[in-house]
């Protein structure tokens, strides 16, 4: 009896390894999600994707345009590489939203600041945009880490020299595909995102709405496609339930025979 309860332990163990580890494909995973805030803003403007390398491990960094709230920066979900699978992380290690601007950003290593990662500009777009502060991300055994490293002042030489190095490169990073993209490359909704389409469609003129904190921002332009292929491949769950069905089957037929 012993030894069933060690091979059904040892089994559902196993199951919940794979289960933790089971991304493949980040951008399904974005997109499929059934309660993503997102969600409807998806089915209107698609999503963006940045790709980084922070200390030689590949990050994926996803979000919707125009997905601010609040924010002085789109919300940005990270997907961190490992094994060929990923991680999926929603905040930092300290417990904060990833927000950067998807126009004023730079992936990559810095020698001013002496770090590899991705660097955010916030400036401050209520007055003239002239003061702001710089954001640092980078990876740290496997979370994604965030602080504050510089204010600086567009009126200030330095400030701006640094701001024309390295935020002219944000487009290079980015890129962008909309929902026809999404669905042509095999890419499945959540079933929140689809019934905003389906309501949308029933009510011709009518537009899927957005949280009061979020403007409705302009259609993307020229997206380029940039998923990797959908993978098509018997989901790791399946092995999972298969294994330890295999496992208490086995244990049974055990307990049975010492029976005897």
């Amino acid at each position: 009896m012993n030894r069933l309860i060690a091979l059904m332990f040892f089994g559902g163990m196993s199951l919940q390894l794979l289960a933790d580890d089971s991304i493949r494909d980040p951008i399904q995973d974005y997109t499929s999600q059934p309660n993503a805030p997102q969600a409807p803003q998806i089915m209107v403007n698609g999503i963006e994707e940045v790709g980084a390398e922070m200390n030689g491990q590949k990050v994926i960094f996803i979000s919707v345009p125009g997905y601010v709230g609040s924010y002085p920066g789109n919300i940005w979900t990270a997907y961190v590489q490992k094994d060929n699978r990923y991680t999926r992380l929603e905040t930092t290690a300290e417990g904060h939203p990833i927000i950067f601007d998807d126009e004023s950003f730079f992936a990559g290593t810095i020698p001013e600041l002496s770090a590899n990662g991705l660097m955010s500009f916030m400036l401050d777009k209520t007055g003239q945009g002239t003061i702001g502060d710089v954001w640092l991300y980078q990876l740290v055994a496997d979370k994604i880490t965030g602080k504050k490293v510089k204010t600086m002042n567009l009126r200030n030489s330095n400030d701006e020299g640094f701001i024309t190095k390295y935020g002219v490169s944000s487009q290079a990073h980015l890129t962008q595909m909309s929902i026809f993209q999404l669905k042509a490359a095999g890419y499945t909704m959540s079933p929140r995102a689809e019934q905003a389409e389906e309501t949308s469609d029933a009510n011709p003129g009518h537009a899927t709405t957005f949280p009061p904190s979020v403007p409705t921002p302009p259609a993307a332009s020229a997206p380029v496609p940039v998923a990797e292929a959908v993978d098509t491949s018997i989901p790791v769950w399946v092995y999972g339930i298969v294994f330890l069905s295999v496992v208490l089957i086995g244990g049974g037929f055990f307990f049975l025979s010492s029976k005897k």
